[in-house]
């Protein structure tokens, strides 16, 4: 009964101390951002939107996030609609992981344990319709680096940082710390 009462209790000041707050509760995770803007896009405009990637249009994330481009792109004067032949802008989402770097650590009384950190992003593109083909007008990037090994624990983020300040005036490339959920992993 001592044991667990030891246990609990070493827990508890880990906890409390912040050694256990990366994994149970919401901690600030380093985002960098890059914006590239080509030139200006005018509103009010037609805008579609979707994704060069099947597995990012298909997967149940999609339809979570989209909603929230949708109402920056309205908020921001663009009329967001279906038919992506018509549109004059098309943005283009993209989500996933960029990367990963194990990291191993030795314990006298484990043994050998290895971590992961993984690298997610997104991405929005945004293309104008020309006579012939299209232009590139705008791209902003997020990616931050966590040791969830699922994209839930920072996708909300990352999407909210990618809409935060679109459309921008001008390219810019920044870090942020952001808050995020790591009891998502």
């Amino acid at each position: 009964m001592k044991t667990w009462a030891r246990i609990l209790q070493t827990a508890l000041a880990l906890l409390l101390s912040g050694g256990l707050a990366g994994c149970v509760g919401p901690s600030e995770v380093l985002m960098h951002k890059s914006v590239s803007q080509a030139e200006a896009m005018g509103a009010p405009a037609t805008l579609w939107l979707g994704s060069r990637s099947a597995s990012v249009v298909n997967s149940s994330y999609f339809e979570k996030i989209s909603g929230r481009f949708v109402q920056r792109f309205e908020d921001s004067g663009y009329d967001v609609i279906d038919d992506k032949a018509a549109a004059e802008y098309r943005a283009y989402v993209w989500f996933g992981k960029r990367g990963e770097r194990r990291e191993q650590f030795s314990n006298v009384t484990d043994g050998i344990s290895i971590a992961t950190e993984y690298t997610w992003a997104a991405t929005l593109e945004i293309t104008q319709r020309q006579n012939v083909g299209q232009k590139a007008l705008y791209l902003g990037e997020v990616e931050a680096a966590v040791w969830c090994p699922s994209i839930d624990s920072v996708l909300d983020e990352l999407v909210n940082e990618l809409v935060l300040g679109f459309p921008s005036e001008e390219s810019y490339e920044t870090a942020v710390l952001v808050p995020y959920a790591p009891n998502k992993c």
